[in-house]
C-alpha cells in the first residue's frame, strides 16, 4: 500500500497508488462469502440526517421547506 512517484510531467509531481488485495477475510463475513462466489444479503439501516442542524436550516431563506 502507499504511493509511488511517477516522472514529472509539465512541471507537476505525479503519484500512483500501490494497491494490494486482502487474501484473508473474517469467517462468515459478507466479504468471505462474496469471495467464494456466493450472494450476500445484509439488511442495513442508514440515517445520516444531522437533526441538530434542521432548526438552523429552517431559519434560512430557502425556496423549499425543510422537513420536520
Amino acid at each position: 500500500m502507499g504511493f509511488e512517484e511517477l516522472p514529472e510531467r509539465g512541471g507537476d509531481r505525479r503519484f500512483r497508488p500501490r494497491i494490494g488485495f486482502e487474501t484473508e477475510f473474517p469467517d462468515e463475513s459478507d466479504t468471505e462469502a462474496f469471495m467464494r462466489d456466493r450472494i450476500t444479503i445484509t439488511p442495513l439501516l442508514f440515517d445520516w440526517t444531522a437533526y441538530s442542524v434542521l432548526d438552523e436550516l429552517r431559519g434560512w431563506a430557502l425556496s423549499h421547506e425543510v422537513a420536520r
